[in-house]
């Protein structure tokens, strides 16, 4: 097969364009869970990054259990959380982040 019409290089050409002009980040392979179907630490890092407030206040509910149960909640329906974000008692979160 022709080096240049290769799947890999499909895939190499929509990961540049998606980092370089899409302001993605790309992920490591091997932060990626299979079982549960997410980049669980870049989860994590998003949610204490742009909502240090509801990290905080949950975390002094859930002390050192905080990121299981985020990541539990998160689990048991990804597709209704990123569209209308994590609530967890005192503290919700949102996944769909709005760039103005």
């Amino acid at each position: 097969m022709n080096k240049i019409t290769s799947e890999n290089t499909f895939e190499i050409a929509i990961i540049q364009s998606l980092v370089e002009a899409g302001g993605y980040t790309e992920g490591i392979a091997s932060d990626y869970s299979p079982d549960l179907g997410m980049f669980k630490t870049e989860i994590l890092q998003f949610l204490r990054k742009t909502q240090p407030k509801q990290w905080k206040k949950l975390s002094l509910i859930h002390t050192s259990d905080i990121e299981n149960r985020v990541i539990q909640r998160l689990y048991t329906g990804w597709l209704f959380y990123v569209l209308c974000g994590i609530y967890q008692p005192h503290s919700p979160f949102f996944l769909l982040w709005k760039v103005v």
